[in-house]
């Protein structure tokens, strides 16, 4: 899918992160019980406007071209800040004796269904790291979202949360190392 301008809400920029994120949320919360699905969709802002953009997300190529893409957009852009908007699968995983955790354990999308759960996951993120985090369990045949849960951090450390998503204006930064680091030799 070739990334889509969702809307823009010009003037409404420069808001808190958590009001960016209870956007998000709201959004969510208004869409999902009536189509039982939500787009895949970042909100930056740049400190003037919001900007929606739905990317694609039916298989791994397309979810790696999105990343990467609003990564350098977040990189060369104003944003301040951005939440994503998408529909995953989570599964729990138990920590062993020593409250490490095994980092081969399968992925949710490799578990039989009855290991994991559907759910709809909005993280938003300032440049500084700081980020807020809600997800939803989901029932996709029934519309309904479960319960909301909430996990926040004002500083660098994602905690229990990790994958591809999380802070893309970290990754923003390695990409364009790595591409400023690829023009020095050629």
């Amino acid at each position: 899918m070739t990334p889509r301008l969702y809307q823009v809400d010009k003037g409404a920029g420069g808001i808190s992160r958590e009001a960016l994120h209870e956007k998000a949320v709201a959004f969510v919360e208004e869409r999902y019980p009536r189509t039982g699905d939500v787009p895949f969709l970042w909100i930056i802002d740049d400190g003037n406007a919001l900007v929606w953009i739905e990317t694609g997300w039916e298989d791994d190529a397309e979810k790696l071209l999105s990343y990467d893409a609003i990564a350098l957009m977040l990189m060369i852009s104003d944003a301040r800040q951005y939440a994503s908007i998408v529909e995953v699968w989570i599964a729990s995983q138990k920590p062993a004796a020593d409250g490490s955790f095994d980092h081969d354990e399968p992925l949710p999308s490799e578990r039989p269904e009855h290991e994991r759960d559907d759910a709809v996951m909005i993280s938003t993120f300032e440049r500084n790291g700081a980020f807020s985090l809600t997800t939803f369990i989901a029932k996709q045949q029934s519309k309904l979202l479960g319960a909301r849960v909430d996990d926040e951090n004002s500083g660098l450390g994602l905690g229990q949360w990790s994958g591809r998503m999380f802070n893309l204006f970290s990754h923003g930064r390695k990409l364009a190392m790595a591409l400023v680091s690829k023009e020095r030799s050629a």
